[in-house]
């Protein structure tokens, strides 16, 4: 390696780095077969349990302008459950990767926290490990700068280094540390190698042009850095030595996993603020709200609308924060039988939009009234279009001005027109056919696949319910690879358009449930995935998203349109506006927050 790449190259501008984070503005392809969620996220819930306010109710968990930070304490929260293995290259987990791993260790990049609004989520990135980046016109070299301070945990307690960047990517790939390779492997695919230039210095180059690179490298769920001393001086499958704001203190088999404060933080010393986080594992919802109301957690969610009045009474100064969701449910349309009524006529897959009553299912799934008795305003009714409502600037509304009028009646509830689509598809009696969905996101989730079920029959569509086991059926046939008849209740969870599209309709990924082949549509979408410039990549997010709907391949439901509901306790300050949808809790939140 040459000693002193960085005195001749100079160090990374500001402007350099901003040029760079500008190339990107959509992020992680994971196509790899993870279903949405825990086992019990429940009404409403958001499957990684990332918390951001889209509806504040009782006070928002930030420091009044006049307050000053105080230090320590120890933050309580709910562990829904305990990992089967620290590594994070071995597991989707959701608990193991946003609640343990993406505050223990660090990631090359992080996502920018913001407050919830218009530019909610956003998809800008900040450095977490590296101080910053350079990336030529061609978009094939990104050549990154380790942080001078970055510091492992003890027993290691010594800086991290390139050759420590080196040996992750090799991990992940099954070329290092005695590892298999990553089961998300295709993630970071765009890699054509890493090498260390020098002690403090890493240098990749891409096989094409990716507007997913960056964004895969700041997702708590593709690529947290680790030592080259993993699998030697530690286990990775028994616990975690990271560079993160905090570390392990404690682990308990089952019944806890407890972190402290890490001082020698390259981005401190002053944060983190705690003295540590207790994750305590609470399986039952109930228990942890339970808990949450006797004051034993610091913060609790999902919470149900239906339960937001209780815990208001029992608890003073509560804060409620609702928070827009960047997952959604839809009905996937089997792509077996190519004889089947939805591939022979555009027209029975908007009929069967046409069915559904969104308005009415979104007042089910979110308890206006409910809400209003706990004194939480009512959020704005929004429909999933072919992207979840809750990817904000990169959503193409139905009911917004930048729809076209005639897309927006496909989404209109209209039960005569949809009868009369159906007879002129040839489907004058409707047509028989089983549906698929699984009872592990919860009851609401249920309710809302069986309320779809009954609202395609007013129409005709007379379907057989299959309730699908999670583990057996589900998440490896139905979910994974679109391996069933009928139709299916999805549930889908990304947090960009980018994501969506290559999982969702490139033909051969495992999570195109409804076996989607579309020539022109593969094309605009695989020129999307190298596109470089933000702005007009969002202009054809929108555009594709046009496009799909004028094809109706899924039939978007109404699951995740609302926000989900996460409740604090009155002490609880530091948030503000560091809210991401789904990745960076750990970076962007648990160091800021105090208690007062």
């Amino acid at each position: 390696m040459e000693s002193n790449y960085w005195t001749r190259r100079g160090r990374l501008s500001r402007r350099t780095l901003l040029q760079g984070t500008a190339l990107v503005g959509l992020g992680t392809a994971g196509l790899a077969l993870t279903g949405c969620g825990d086992d019990d996220d429940e009404d409403g819930a958001t499957p990684t349990g990332t918390t951001a306010p889209g509806t504040t109710t009782a006070g928002s968990p930030t420091a009044a302008p006049t307050e000053q930070i105080k230090k320590g304490g120890i933050y309580q929260r709910r562990a829904t459950n305990y990992p089967a293995t620290f590594d994070a290259y071995r597991s989707s987990d959701t608990t193991l990767r946003g609640t343990l791993a993406g505050v223990v260790y660090s990631k090359l990049l992080a996502f920018k926290g913001v407050p919830v609004g218009p530019d909610f989520p956003s998809q800008e990135q900040v450095p977490d490990l590296i101080e910053g980046y350079e990336v030529p016109g061609d978009g094939l070299t990104y050549t990154m700068k380790v942080h001078p301070k970055a510091m492992w945990h003890p027993p290691l307690s010594r800086s991290v280094t390139a050759d420590d960047v080196v040996f992750s990517f090799e991990r992940f790939f099954g070329r290092a540390g005695g590892a298999t390779p990553a089961p998300n492997l295709d993630q970071l695919s765009m890699i054509d190698s890493v090498k260390a230039i020098d002690s403090g210095t890493v240098q990749f180059k891409l096989k094409a042009p990716s507007a997913l690179f960056l964004i895969h490298v700041a997702d708590d769920y593709v690529i947290p850095i680790m030592p080259t001393e993993t699998g030697t001086a530690f286990d990775p499958a028994q616990t975690a030595v990271g560079s993160g704001a905090f570390m392990i203190d404690s682990l308990q088999a089952g019944v806890s996993f407890n972190l402290k404060r890490f001082p020698e933080w390259h981005l401190g010393p002053d944060k983190p603020y705690l003295d540590g986080i207790a994750n305590t594992v609470i399986k039952e919802p109930a228990t942890g709200l339970a808990q949450f109301k006797g004051g034993n957690l610091d913060t609790f969610g999902p919470v149900s609308p239906k339960d937001l009045k209780g815990v208001k009474d029992a608890v003073k100064d509560v804060q409620i924060n609702g928070l827009p969701v960047t997952y959604m449910g839809f009905v996937a349309l089997s792509g077996k039988d190519k004889s089947a009524p939805w591939h022979k006529d555009v027209r029975v897959r908007d009929a069967m939009s046409m069915a559904i009553d969104r308005n009415a299912l979104f007042d089910v799934l979110y308890s206006p009234n409910d809400l209003e008795a706990a004194g939480v305003e009512r959020p704005k009714t929004r429909w999933h279009g072919t992207l979840p409502a809750g990817l904000g600037p990169q959503w193409l509304d139905p009911q917004g001005s930048k729809m076209d009028a005639k897309l927006k009646e496909k989404f209109v509830y209209n039960v005569d027109k949809a009868k009369q689509l159906l007879s002129d598809a040839g489907y004058p009696d409707g047509f028989s056919a089983e549906y698929h969905y699984t009872n592990v996101y919860g009851a609401n989730w249920v309710l809302h696949a069986e309320l779809v079920m009954q609202m395609l029959a007013k129409i005709g569509i007379n379907l057989t319910a299959k309730l699908d086991d999670y583990s057996s059926v589900y998440l490896p046939k139905t979910f994974g690879g679109g391996d069933f008849d009928g139709l299916a209740m999805i549930y889908q969870g990304f947090s960009n358009p980018l994501d969506y599209f290559a999982a969702m309709y490139l033909p051969g990924s495992p999570r195109n449930q409804s076996r989607i082949d579309d020539p022109q549509l593969t094309e605009r979408i695989q020129k999307l995935l190298q596109n470089l410039d933000a702005a007009s990549r969002t202009e054809e997010v929108l555009s594709i998203q046009s496009y799909l709907t004028e094809k109706m391949y899924n039939i978007p439901a109404m699951y995740d349109s609302g926000p989900s509901y996460t409740v604090y306790q009155g002490n609880i300050r530091g948030l503000g506006d560091n809210f991401v949808s789904r990745s960076g809790p750990g970076f962007v939140q648990d160091p800021v927050i105090w208690k007062a």
